[in-house]
């Protein structure tokens, strides 16, 4: 089952809505603390390919209108965003920075 992501400073669960609400930043609700996500993964990676790939080439060429490519669009990023605090892994350090 997925799990939502746990402030790796306080160690504290949040809940589907904090982790909604703080996706961008990754500010712990409970200690104030910021977190940071871990590096982007392979899935996260294939599923944004895929849904480039679809959006910007295979619905273009079966002559659909824009309005319904636009559409297939914000439906798949509600999609990605709903899902996102389940596929959420965070860490302290910023997996970025270099040392």
């Amino acid at each position: 089952m997925a799990q939502l992501p746990v402030c790796q400073h306080c160690h504290t669960q949040w809940t589907y809505w904090q982790a909604l609400k703080n996706s961008f930043f990754l500010r712990c609700p409970y200690c104030n603390k910021r977190n940071y996500a871990k590096k982007f993964r392979r899935r996260d990676f294939m599923y944004s390919l895929i849904a480039a790939v679809i959006t910007l080439f295979i619905l273009p060429s079966l002559d659909m209108d824009r309005i319904w490519t636009f559409a297939w669009a914000t439906v798949a990023v509600v999609i990605y965003m709903a899902v996102y605090p389940f596929n959420l892994e965070m860490t302290k350090e910023d997996p970025f920075s270099r040392k």
